[in-house]
């Protein structure tokens, strides 16, 4: 959960997890009995350093980086292009109106006649 103060929107915020980070969670919730809200719950990291090392690891130097906007761009698109449903897409990319969503959504024929199968 994102709180309203650190979120983009102004509004609050949940983010689905990966199931490994769910259990990972509770796996440090049964170890400490109680989480905190203030307190890192894998103790401090330096995400720096924790990015630099999975780029050496995966072999990918800076100039290989997608920029965050433009591969936040690329899902949004691709989240479109999969489904008719933009309310799902404008939740998926925390947009406050379905106008910023609808840039997304490069509607085609195809599509349309998709939803018109659905019905």
């Amino acid at each position: 959960m994102i709180p309203a103060t650190d979120s983009k929107s102004g509004e609050p915020e949940e983010i689905p997890l990966h199931p490994a980070a769910a259990k990972a969670l509770k796996e440090q919730l049964a170890v400490r009995g109680s989480l905190e809200a203030d307190v890192p719950i894998f103790g401090v990291i330096d995400v720096r350093k924790a990015y630099e090392h999975a780029m050496s690891v995966a072999k990918i130097d800076r100039h290989g980086v997608t920029p965050y906007h433009t591969a936040r761009h690329t899902l949004g698109t691709l989240a479109a292009t999969k489904t008719s449903n933009l309310l799902a897409v404008q939740r998926l990319m925390r947009h406050r109106s379905l106008r910023m969503t609808e840039t997304y959504a490069h509607g085609s024929t195809e599509m349309a006649r998709g939803v018109l199968a659905q019905l």
